[in-house]
């Protein structure tokens, strides 16, 4: 899509939001594939590793291992790479990776979304949904499919992985997202329109990888995260994130070696060190476990 069909749909969906603020009615021809703003009233738990220097990313990429897991309808489990800024006064992030969320799709399958958000999920918008400003499709077949043949625990079958980037257009400021397709060719999904988050034209402070698992206050537990299994458990049975990359402003691709931990409640959801080998692996770390307290 270009530049310019870009703009046009992303002003659309700025106007759209900007109507319904103002109680407008739209006609039933005014439809665009925008996401829904919503209030999470729920617990959210992290295991991720973080970076933060000003205005310095412009990228991030990561291979993602997916995994086929049970969650409780009413939560949901995420494993994510996101990028984002503060800006008069509020966070920005966008996001993008698979998620399991019985609620929304009726089955346990993981899917692969993008998604925003703003202040700790005060509000965030979902690619599945059809009623805010956010994330434009531009190439179908690829967001919300069920992924059927992903990892399963302790089976001892090759992973599954799914290779996200998101990385900011320089002509148009805009942030795609890609997929790495078969190993060898670029697939772009999607992307965040410049002019709707303006916050970021100068590019990201902030890059994050890992998991998050949203729970129900009333939720009867436990719900897993990545695989289900703790970190202890290696390659074959624990949840993990390799070739993880961000891309610089002033440095390009690195591959980091040190990163900042964010495990708010390791009693519930281990994060490994973070471990650098020159193999298929690069910089890469393990998450998760099955949401009981240890």
């Amino acid at each position: 899509m270009s530049v310019g069909n870009r703009a046009k749909l992303s002003d659309l969906c700025k106007l759209k939001l900007h109507l319904k603020r103002l109680s407008v009615s739209l006609s039933p021809g005014f439809k665009l594939a925008c996401c829904v703003t919503q209030t999470l009233h729920m617990v959210k738990i992290y295991a991720i590793y973080r970076k933060h220097e000003e205005r310095e990313f412009i990228g991030i990429s990561g291979s993602l291992n997916v995994w086929l897991i049970n969650v409780i309808k009413g939560d949901f489990s995420v494993t994510q790479i996101s990028i984002g800024v503060r800006y008069q006064g509020q966070e920005i992030y966008l996001s993008a990776g698979w998620m399991v969320n019985v609620e929304r799709f009726r089955d346990s399958y993981p899917r692969l979304f993008a998604s925003h958000m703003v202040n700790n999920f005060t509000r965030v918008c979902y690619s599945f949904d059809t009623n805010c400003v956010g994330f434009l499709e531009s190439k179908r077949g690829f967001l919300h499919i069920p992924i059927k043949k992903g990892s399963s625990y302790g089976a001892g079958e090759p992973l599954t992985y799914m290779h996200v980037k998101i990385i900011q257009d320089q002509a148009s400021k805009d942030w795609l997202l890609q997929l790495l397709k078969d190993n060898t060719q670029t697939a772009t999904v999607g992307y965040w329109p410049a002019s709707l988050f303006p916050g970021l034209t100068e590019g990201a402070s902030t890059v994050e990888w890992g998991g998050l698992v949203f729970r129900s206050q009333l939720s009867p537990g436990p719900t897993p995260m990545g695989s289900g299994g703790l970190p202890a458990l290696g390659y074959s049975s624990s949840s993990h994130i390799k070739l993880v990359q961000y891309i610089s402003k002033h440095h390009g691709v690195v591959n980091p070696t040190s990163l900042e931990p964010y495990q708010p409640d390791p009693t519930v959801y281990g994060l490994s060190p973070l471990l650098k080998n020159s193999n298929a692996y690069g910089t890469h770390f393990f998450y998760g476990g099955p949401g009981r307290r240890s």
